[in-house]
Order: C-alpha cells, then sequence, then structure tokens
C-alpha cells in the first residue's frame, strides 16, 4: 500500500526553522571567545577590508587565541586576503583544534581525511571526528559512521556506524538518514526492520533537495514500501509522523 506524505509542508517549515538555527549556532560559535579586536577583525572580514583582520587576528592568534587562529586558518585555506595555502591553514586549524575550538577540529578532521595540506591520515582523522561528533555536529557524526562503515583509520564495526548514522539522521541530516534506512533494509549493524528502513528513507526523500540523491531515496523507499503490508506501511507513517512533530516542537522551543 502506497504510504500518502501528507506532511511533507511541515517538514519542510521544520527543515527552514533547523537551518536558521543551526546558521544562529555557528554565527555564536565563531566569535567565541570574544577577546578585544576578534570582533574588529569579524567587522573588517564581512566588508572586505582583509588587510585589517589579518592584522587584528595575527595579533590576537600570537596569544593563542582559538578564534583567531581558526579564522586565519580559514584566511588561508580560502585565500581570502592571503596567498592560499592549505599547509598553514591546515596548522592553524590544527593549532586552534587543540585549543579545544569544534569548528577547528572538524575543519582538521576533514583535511586529514582528504589528505589536504597535511598527510592523509585517516586514524587520526576518526580521533578529531570523534571529538566533535560527542558534541552533537551532525556532519561529525556522519563522517565519524563512514568510517566505521569502511574500515577507515579504524576497524570496520557496522554497529557503531549504524549508532553514528543514527545521531546524524536524528539531528536531521538527510544523507545519514539515507544511510540509516539502508542499514535497516541491509541489516549491517543493526537487526533487519523495513518498516524503520521506509521512515528514514521517506525523510531522506523529502529533505533532500531536488536531484540525484532524491530521487535515489525516493526511489529506495518505494521499493521498500511496495513490500510492506497495508498495517506495515502504516506504522512507517506513523513513525515519519511522530518525528517530523518531535523536531518542529523542538524547533520551536529554541526560537
Amino acid at each position: 500500500m502506497a504510504l500518502t506524505w501528507r506532511f511533507k509542508l511541515g517538514l519542510i517549515r521544520f527543515m527552514r526553522n533547523l537551518i536558521s538555527i543551526l546558521a544562529i549556532l555557528l554565527t555564536l560559535g565563531s566569535v567565541k571567545p570574544a577577546n578585544a579586536g576578534f570582533q574588529e577583525g569579524l567587522a573588517a572580514a564581512e566588508r572586505g577590508d582583509y588587510a585589517t583582520a589579518l592584522k587584528e587576528w595575527r595579533r590576537l592568534a600570537e596569544k593563542g587565541h582559538s578564534g583567531a587562529l581558526f579564522n586565519l586558518g580559514l584566511m588561508y585555506a580560502k585565500g581570502s586576503g592571503v596567498v592560499k595555502n592549505a599547509e598553514w591553514a591546515a596548522l592553524l586549524f590544527r593549532q586552534a583544534a587543540e585549543l579545544d575550538h569544534s569548528f577547528a577540529q572538524m575543519n582538521l578532521a576533514v583535511a586529514l581525511k582528504a589528505g589536504k595540506g597535511v598527510p592523509q591520515n585517516h586514524a587520526e582523522s576518526v580521533v578529531w571526528f570523534r571529538k566533535v561528533a560527542q558534541k552533537g555536529h551532525l556532519g561529525a557524526q556522519f563522517n565519524l559512521a563512514i568510517a566505521y562503515v569502511k574500515g577507515l583509520g579504524v576497524e570496520r564495526d557496522p554497529a557503531r556506524a549504524a549508532h553514528w548514522f543514527s545521531k546524524a539522521a536524528e539531528g536531521g541530516l538527510n544523507i545519514a538518514q539515507y544511510n540509516l534506512g539502508r542499514a535497516f533494509e541491509t541489516g549491517d549493524g543493526v537487526a533487519k526492520n523495513n518498516v524503520l528502513a521506509l521512515k528514514w528513507y521517506a525523510l531522506a526523500a523529502l529533505t533532500f533537495p531536488p536531484g540525484d540523491a532524491r530521487k535515489t531515496a525516493s526511489a529506495a523507499r518505494d521499493k521498500i514500501n511496495k513490500g510492506l503490508t497495508q498495517a506495515q506501511a502504516q506504522e512507517a507513517e506513523v513513525e515519519v509522523r511522530a518525528w517530523i512533530q518531535k523536531h518542529t516542537v523542538r524547533s520551536k522551543k529554541t526560537k
């Protein structure tokens, strides 16, 4: 029995709210800690005055200001006001990461995974991804899950992969929702459960932007749906509605 996805509009509204909340969090994270000169650097960078931003942040970076180190890393990574230099960017990200700057830890993990500016090192990449994943970063949780799925820097562990896919999927990350649906469909790391597979495929199909990823998730959803009984399909729809309701309420509370 085909599911009736009447909750699509509600989910779209929820995802808009979630994006707004994440944007706020990213802004707050980028300015902490706020020492004298740091805000001046931010204001300068925003108006394209990279020379002033560089001056302010270099002064603070020499004193061990994690935010200044991270922002300098971004400047070198993007070539904003300086010659683009992946090695310098990675070095600055590492210095900020060691001071527990979450975004720097994430950027360093990505650099280590890709071998950009540093020698590729999956094992160390996993260490940093784990630190950020434990703080609730959805992208880090997803990357950590992928490491466990593929055995990159760690022994392959489907159960741990499913655990981190679940964390990121519950947080609303569509690619994690799709991968969790696949885990439930195949029984890789979790008990095989087509009702839950349909739930996560359906959510991924709704939250992916138009394109190949949405088509893939929609095809997976429809394939699973065809093999379910009417009662199972209804159970999956109830699960999806419950997820949307839970996260819609949560997003309203954070406004």
